[in-house]
């Protein structure tokens, strides 16, 4: 079989626990925050009974995901579905 894929979860930035259910205040753990996205969040391409770790995103560029130590990977799945044009594209965000 083929080795499993991390999962990925952008880490808030701007507040506590962004999108996985935190209150304001002062920011939450990377840790506090992958801890709720195992608990709460379905990863469909992920094994439900051996789930791999989840990576904490701090930034995206383009095609680049830059991890919270600086490594900087291609993402090449989630294009496929929610992100085609890239991230922060600055066309698409003016526009918003």
């Amino acid at each position: 079989p083929l080795p499993a894929q991390p999962r990925l979860a952008a880490a808030s930035s701007s507040g506590a626990g962004a999108g996985l259910g935190g209150g304001g205040g002062e920011r939450e753990s990377t840790a506090s925050v992958l801890q709720k996205d195992a608990r709460r969040l379905w990863h469909p391409y992920t094994s439900a009974t051996r789930p791999v770790p989840c990576l904490a995103v701090s930034r995206a560029a383009g095609v680049t995901l830059t991890l919270e130590g600086g490594e900087q990977l291609v993402d090449g799945m989630s294009s496929w579905w929610c992100a085609v044009h890239g991230y922060a594209v600055p066309e698409l965000d003016a526009a918003a």
